[in-house]
């Protein structure tokens, strides 16, 4: 599905609601347009777990396991105390 045209002030606003949106956008099957404000929410706070272990399990529901894979092991990097950051790792090695 093709990113909409979303609108640059909703990227300026709180982190919550970045994730808020993108979780609704996530549950609308609106999949590019989750992954790209939950890749710019890394971006802008690169110290909050929350948006790691969703843009994580988004691309692992999408099948891009590399990719989950690569962004839970980046959690681990940042969070390495995060059990769920460590389980989210082993469970697509799992599945690898």
């Amino acid at each position: 599905m093709a990113r909409k045209n979303i609108p640059t002030e909703r990227l300026h606003t709180p982190i919550k609601a970045v994730i808020k949106t993108a979780i609704q956008a996530w549950s609308q099957g609106q999949f590019s347009d989750a992954e790209y404000l939950l890749s710019k929410a890394i971006l802008s706070q690169p110290d909050n777990i929350e948006i790691y272990i969703n843009l994580g399990r988004l691309k692992q529901q999408q099948g891009k396991l590399q990719e989950a894979l690569n962004v839970f092991q980046r959690a681990t990097q940042h969070f390495p105390k995060s059990a769920i950051a460590c389980k989210s790792v082993g469970d697509i090695f799992l599945i690898l």
